[in-house]
Order: C-alpha cells, then structure tokens, then sequence
C-alpha cells in the first residue's frame, strides 16, 4: 500500500478580510469578526494538499468553521471534509460538528481521550477501543453493545430500544426490540405503523422468568422449561405436577380447551383434555369432538354422551353409534347387574304361566311373543339390547318351566299307560284261563 506523504499546509480564507493569524505549535487562528470588515460569509478553512499525484485533488482534505453561507450545510458548524476537487461542489463531509442559529454545539460532543476511547453527545455514545465495547446512554457497558435506557420520571421506569428498519414496495417496515423499565420485561414489537397507532408487541418475556423458559435446539425442537427437548414441543415439568397447556381467551376460567399432564390433579401418569365453556354456551356445548377431513367422527358433549358416527353432532344417550356396527374382540358386554332386573322371579311358585292355549291366540293375533318388541317398535325406537336379554331370559325360563309341565303330564300319563297295560296283562292272562275251562 502506498503511504500518503503530505507535501505541504496551506492556510486560506474564502472571503476577503482582514484578519489576525497567529501559527502556533497548537495551530490556533483567530480570525476578525466578519460585521467589522462589512462582508458576510467568511469561512477559515485549514487545506491539507497532496502533490504526490501531479496535482490531483482526490487525496486532498479540508478543515473548515462555516457559518451556513457556503453550500456544504445550512447550520454554522466545523467540519473535515474529503475536498474532491477545487470547489465545494462534490466535497465530502465526514465529519461535522454544528449547533443552531443562536447557542453553541453540545459540550463534549466528541471526545478521544488518551487510550483511543470515543465519547459522543457529552458521554451518551462510549466507543472503548481495547476493550471492543460501545455504550449507549451508560459509560460502563458490559456487553460488546449495551443500550441503556435512562430514568424517565413521567414514565417512572426507563426504556430501551434497538430499532431495525427497511424499505420494501409498500414503504419502511419496522421492528423493535425492547427492554422496558415499567413492565420489566423484554418484547420484540412491529413499529410499522401509523402515527396515532401503538406498536404491535409479538413477543415479550418478564423479568423473572427461569432458566431454560424458552429454548430452539439445533435440531430446530421447542423446549418450554427445558434445555434438552426431545421432541418438536416439549413442555417439561416434574412427574408430581400438573403441566398446564391451552388454546382460547381465558385459559383458567374459559372459554378454552386445556391439555396437559395432571400428576398432582389426578395422580402420577395421567394425561388430560379439557374444554371450558363460553358464558352463552349452548349444548351440547362444551363439547370436546374429533375429526378427520373436516367431519366430526365422535363427540363428547356437555353432559358426557358419547356419539360416534359420521358428522354425527348430538348422542341421544351415553354411547350413540351411528353408521356403523359395534364389534367386540376377545372380551364381552357386561352390564351393571344391579340395575337389571333378572327374571328369577319366574320360578317363584305364585308366578302363573300364561296358559298354552291363551299363548296360542295371543301368537296368532301379535305375530311375537307376548313381552317382547314387535319388529314395527324396534324399527321406530330401537333396541335396548339389556332389557331384550332379559326379555329372552323369561321367555327361556318360561319355556323350561313349560317343558316341566309337559314332561309332568307325560309322566302322569305313562303311569296312567304302565297301570292300564298291566291290567290288560291280567284280563289277557285270565281269558287265557277261562277258555281253557270252557269245553271243547
């Protein structure tokens, strides 16, 4: 690389006055007051020429105090500037201190103390060049950029912002990210907004939040409470303990639909659902329902009638199946046996037995057994499979009590037949003896 060697220091005025010059070893150059020589626009300017490159001007560097006349700025100000050619007209300013029409500049706006340390605005902006640290609003930062949001009394708290902005085809999109004072909390806010409107804040996490609160692995898995999630959302809490989640406006009071894990609610290794109904909530409302392809497939309504069927929406009784059978694969229907009442009291000796002949016309009239739906009444409302086999039950007891009755008369009458065969082996041996008697 080339190193610039500065061939010379010329000092000039742009306008013409009459002034005092005095070099010194802190090259300090007063200059009389333009109004005493009848001229405006003067501006003292330290030029810094570089003749290595046959005249050119484009290593050349100015040093000015403008008073806002010339055309590089409006306001009075000092200012280094890259001089890219003989006039101001594609001068670049690098660096320009100016303060307003009646006043002076901030006291300390930039100051480079001994060990190359930068302070800005009177200590607002700290630049600490060994320790590779820049503090904005705090003169100890102890992070590589610390923004430190001053005491606001009227806010009683103080802020701190991080602004990120950027253009797009429909105009500056902003985004924030925020430590706030009052709230004590950190949050990420859309600022894209208008004038009168308040910034949307997305995300936000308190002051006080543990360790591990929120956690992405490199495995993009979600951990909520842990630092290790083994899954792509993992909520972690101890196997004593109920582990809350949720969707809806009002997670403890409803409306909303709660899931989680209930170790201390109900017991070590019980997982949960739960819904939690709208003050104007109608039934079967709250319900908890499934679905696939948009068709509620099963049902668990307000008063827990379960309902399973295509789309089907109100069970009319504690299990509904619609579209379907019910099959059941090693193992049977057991029903509450003291709410059935078993017909027992068949065999009770004041139970009286429709007579055969009174069944028989009952038979030829009803075309079903008497106590038992006809097929038009099943047809119509349905069949309560535990009454229809108790119904069966009677009818089978009724019958063996028949069959006993039946096989009592047939005893009767085979001893009647047995006693009747006897005698006529006797009238059969006895006429065997009289025509013996009798003569030839």
């Amino acid at each position: 690389m080339k190193k610039l060697k500065l061939k010379k220091i010329e000092i000039s005025f742009i306008a013409s006055i009459t002034g005092t010059m005095i070099l010194s070893s802190n090259l300090f150059i007063p200059v009389a007051h333009a109004a005493d020589h009848n001229v405006t626009g003067y501006v003292p300017t330290i030029f810094f020429r570089d003749d290595s490159h046959g005249g050119a001007s484009w290593d050349d560097w100015k040093i000015k105090a403008t008073d806002g006349t010339d055309n590089i700025g409006s306001n009075a100000a000092f200012m280094v500037i890259d001089d890219l050619d003989d006039d101001n007209a594609d001068d670049s300013v690098v660096l320009s201190i100016s303060h307003p029409e009646s006043g002076s500049a901030s006291y300390n706006s930039i100051v480079v103390d001994p060990l190359g340390d930068i302070s800005l605005a009177d200590n607002f902006i700290n630049i600490f060049r060994d320790e590779k640290k820049v503090g904005i609003g705090t003169t100890t930062p102890t992070a590589d950029l610390e923004i430190y949001g001053q005491y606001d009394p009227q806010a009683d708290a103080g802020f701190a912002t991080l602004k990120l902005s950027a253009d797009n085809y429909w105009g500056k999109q902003s985004w924030s990210l925020n430590a706030e004072g009052y709230n004590e909390d950190f949050s990420i806010s859309n600022t894209t907004l208008a004038p009168d409107q308040t910034a949307q804040k997305i995300f936000k996490i308190e002051s006080g939040a543990k360790t591990s609160a929120l956690v992405i692995d490199q495995n993009s898995n979600i951990g909520i409470g842990t630092s290790n999630p083994s899954g792509q959302l993992h909520i972690f809490g101890g196997a004593n303990k109920d582990i809350f989640a949720g969707m809806g406006p009002d997670l403890a009071n409803g409306p909303a639909f709660n899931y989680g894990y209930g170790g201390a609610s109900f017991g070590i290794g019980a997982g949960f659902f739960n819904v939690r109904p709208h003050a104007s909530t109608v039934a079967p409302n709250p319900s908890l329902r499934f679905a696939t392809e948009n068709i509620t497939k099963m049902i668990i309504t307000n008063t827990g009638d379960v309902g399973i069927g295509t789309n089907f929406i109100a069970p009319a009784s504690k299990l509904h199946v619609s579209g379907g059978d019910i099959r059941v694969t090693g193992g049977s229907f057991i029903a509450d046996g003291t709410t059935l009442s078993v017909p027992d009291y068949v065999f009770e000796d004041k139970y009286k037995l429709m007579p055969l002949n009174k069944l028989k016309d009952f038979i030829t009239k009803e075309k079903h057994l008497p106590g038992v739906k006809s097929a038009n009444e099943v047809k119509k409302r349905g069949l309560n499979i535990s009454l229809t086999q108790m119904g069966l039950l009677k009818k089978v007891e009724e019958l063996t009590l028949y069959t006993i009755q039946q096989q009592e008369d047939l005893d009767d009458k085979n001893k009647v037949l047995s006693q009747q065969s006897q005698r006529i082996n006797k009238l059969e041996l006895m006429m065997i003896k009289l025509s013996g008697l009798l003569p030839k």
